[in-house]
């Protein structure tokens, strides 16, 4: 069984499936290739109820987000999109860039727009525990975002 048909079937079997599909450099080759990643991108493209972009508002993290807005315009999808914005710490650059952020998405109309929370402790904790963020931190911001987020998924 292809690790496609192994999606198809999860599918069925399970309310959500999460895969993270890594970086996208190159959305419209991906679409076209046959290495696993290609594929996954194309199952998720036709088959997903929705499509989460995680990216920070950092110069590279600005960079990708343009690149893939344009191919998203370029090549239709049907899942809605949501765009989770990882905050750096705050100050007159982060709010140019979270402005920015927003200028590059909005043209994409997405579902929903989340922030992610600038938590650094508390992820590093939970790294070095090699334990959970409800372990390391109950009551962390990051933890609560997570929380917030899945909320808004599962009502």
């Amino acid at each position: 069984m292809s690790e496609i048909e192994r999606l198809d079937r999860a599918s069925n079997e399970f309310d959500f499936i999460v895969l993270d599909l890594g970086v996208i450099y190159d959305f419209a080759s991906q679409l076209s290739g046959r290495r696993w990643s290609g594929q996954a991108l194309m199952w998720v493209s036709t088959y997903a109820d929705s499509l989460m972009v995680l990216g920070p508002s950092d110069r590279v993290g600005l960079e990708r987000l343009q690149n893939f807005a344009g191919e998203l315009k370029r090549n239709a999808i049907k899942p809605p999109l949501t765009f989770l914005h990882v905050l750096r710490q705050q100050g007159k650059r982060e709010s140019a860039n979270a402005e920015r952020f927003l200028k590059i998405i909005t043209p994409l109309r997405p579902e929903k727009i989340c922030e992610f929370p600038f938590d650094p402790r508390s992820v590093l904790k939970a790294e070095v525990e090699e334990s959970s963020l409800m372990e390391s931190n109950e009551r962390g911001i990051v933890r609560k975002v997570i929380a917030e987020i899945a909320g808004q998924f599962t009502s």
